[in-house]
């Protein structure tokens, strides 16, 4: 990041944090005067606030401690608006009718965020460069799913998977993967629910037991289906870092799922749950137990980084002056995600520096723009050496000894 970028960015976090302290201080004010209604409303604005702060947090543990501030504030919000309400006997019918409005709405809410995490995945397993040995046990799994065993042939089909490993390894496209394999019986893909789990906490305080509860009452009646639980982390972190009563009871939820999932014969609805998280060591034994396999997808090797590396560059229709093997020992340390964004740098600098007329017309007649096409050349050694330079690999040598010593624990 430049230091002209890293200042814009801690001056709107200094902006945030100055914008929650006064809404906190008008709240009180309000408080002071029994306007309820409107402390009610300044905490539910704090709320908004320090779940846009949580983005700009230098840590997890900094933004997971912002997050948890978050739901505090609603619920004081919720706590002032229903002796708001209360301290009204006179309106009592209103207050039914109002109460049976919003138990509408939240079911609409809950219905809708389903909706939105649902998706149909077109990942193929030859999007995802390399990643072999995860890519066949995966395969394996599903083949337990959809084939029937002999007679008098007994085996638990595994319905729980945990990818971990460093971010930006290819995770979430392993789970896309995996739903495009599962087919319905018309020949389709699985349905998808794509989870972000820091989501549901922040949005969804005092919902989020009865959303897990109702995404699964989906995916069971949508079968075959994928459950993909993103930063499981999120809900099953040490003690130290203080978990609040609502990511336990959707903890509770999540796993009383699981426990109905797993060692369900195959002839129940194909639910599979796979969770991914960056932090293995943050999750509670217990919970882990719930997980039938445990797949690590690590930082890629130099092979995996070829692979990955012609996924990308085949397809953008640009000749490439460096083999892939030479720009795979240039990117020892990246994850897939970087060497993604290490093209995409390149890709930038190489069109930006063929066409310099057009940058100068868009300042004098940029409608003059509108149908020209951009003027490409082949990427060079100089290009890669350049975005190379800029790009640091966030998984450092000791992170990754970390993932290793993990991987050995039974």
């Amino acid at each position: 990041m430049r230091p002209s970028q890293s200042r814009v960015i801690g001056d709107l976090a200094n902006h945030m944090r100055r914008s929650i302290d006064e809404t906190l201080s008008e709240a009180r004010v309000h408080l002071s005067l029994d306007q309820r209604k409107e402390a009610s409303q300044r905490y539910q604005r704090a709320a908004r606030l320090m779940d846009r702060y949580a983005e700009y947090a230098p840590n997890r543990k900094i933004q997971h401690a912002r997050k948890v501030q978050s739901m505090r504030f609603r619920e004081i919000a919720r706590n002032i608006g229903r002796r708001h309400i209360e301290s009204h006997p006179s309106n009592a019918q209103k207050r039914k009718s109002k109460s049976a409005r919003a138990s509408r709405g939240k079911s609409a809410c809950v219905t809708d965020q389903i909706h939105e995490w649902l998706t149909k995945s077109a990942v193929t397993w030859d999007d995802i460069g390399g990643l072999d040995d995860a890519k066949q046990n995966i395969q394996f799994s599903l083949m337990l799913a959809l084939t029937a065993l002999p007679p008098g042939v007994s085996m638990p089909t595994p319905r729980t998977i945990l990818f971990y490993g460093p971010p930006g390894t290819g995770k979430t496209l392993l789970a896309a993967a995996t739903s495009n394999s599962l087919v319905t019986s018309s020949g389709e893909s699985s349905s998808f629910f794509n989870v972000r789990l820091s989501s549901v906490l922040s949005k969804y305080f005092g919902e989020s037991s009865r959303l897990i509860t109702e995404l699964y009452d989906a995916a069971r009646q949508m079968a075959p289906s994928v459950v993909f639980l993103d930063e499981f982390d999120a809900l099953c972190r040490d003690r130290e870092y203080g978990d609040s009563g609502p990511e336990r009871r959707i903890l509770a939820s999540i796993l009383s799922e699981l426990d109905g999932l797993a060692g369900k014969d195959t002839n129940s609805p194909c639910v599979l749950t796979l969770a991914a998280t960056n932090r293995p060591w943050d999750i509670d034994s217990a919970v882990l137990s719930r997980f039938e396999k445990r797949i690590e997808i690590p930082i890629p090797d130099e092979k995996t980084r070829v692979s990955i590396l012609a996924c990308h560059l085949d397809r953008i229709g640009v000749p490439v002056e460096v083999e892939k093997k030479k720009l795979a020992e240039m990117t020892r340390g990246f994850s897939g995600r970087e060497i993604e964004r290490l093209i995409k740098d390149v890709l930038a600098r190489m069109l930006a520096r063929e066409n310099q007329e057009k940058i100068g017309l868009l300042k004098r007649e940029p409608l003059l723009l509108e149908g020209k096409e951009l003027k490409v050349s082949p990427l060079t050694m100089d290009d890669f050496v350049w975005a190379t330079d800029r790009i640091r690999p966030e998984t450092t040598p000791d992170i990754q000894m970390r993932y290793q010593k993990w991987s050995k624990i039974p």
